[in-house]
């Protein structure tokens, strides 16, 4: 916006519709030089807020340095911010532990398994059909 030939390039000002100002404040102070820490109550909205921005830089300094570790989310809500978000190495982490027949039936009576996108479903198939094939 401010450096490729939008219309915003040379305005002083540009109004942010549907914006929270708090976590948009603490979205810059963790891009520009003071690196605030990341922390569990920020990440997630730093990476919608990533997102719409397309600030790339930030999305992968989440998933490296929170989303693993967040506590207040379940795996599959995990897995779920990964595939809205693009994250691989936390689809990885979050596919990881799927692999008995319980944990697959446990995805699918999850409270959120309704809001599994077409890919997660794929990726958890072909989890299935590789965890059979192990065990052959």
């Amino acid at each position: 916006m401010f450096y490729a030939n939008f219309a915003q390039k040379n305005q002083k000002e540009i109004e942010l519709k549907d914006v929270d100002r708090e976590e948009f404040v603490e979205m810059l102070h963790v891009i520009y030089p003071s690196n605030k820490m990341i922390t569990d109550d920020s990440a997630e909205y730093l990476l919608k807020l990533a997102d719409r921005f397309q600030i790339s830089t930030l999305t992968t300094r989440v998933e490296k340095s929170r989303i693993h570790r967040l506590r207040n989310l379940s795996n599959l809500e995990k897995l779920r911010l990964a595939y809205r978000y693009r994250l691989c190495n936390l689809k990885e982490c979050c596919l990881t532990p799927i692999v008995t027949e319980q944990d697959f039936k446990d995805v699918k009576h999850s409270p959120i398994s309704s809001d599994l996108s077409n890919d997660m479903k794929t990726a958890l198939f072909e989890r299935v059909v590789k965890t059979f094939e192990e065990e052959e």
